[in-house]
């Protein structure tokens, strides 16, 4: 949380966050992704949602998973 002093004494409390990657490196203006999928809400969290088969391909590409 981060204390911001507004301009009638008052202070305004604001949860703020960055995004960090697993070497430890912060985002402050968040993190540009890979690859952009396009996606409907139509078709959000079922098996055909476009965003699910983008990541199980990733992973099925990757030699560790």
């Amino acid at each position: 949380n981060r204390g911001i002093q507004l301009y009638d004494g008052a202070v305004l409390y604001l949860s703020t966050a960055y995004m960090t990657d697993s070497d430890g490196m912060s985002y402050p203006d968040g993190i540009e992704p890979d690859e952009m999928v396009d996606t409907t809400f139509r078709n959000y969290g079922t098996e055909d949602d476009p965003v699910i088969q983008a990541a199980v391909e990733w992973l099925y590409a990757e030699s560790d998973c």
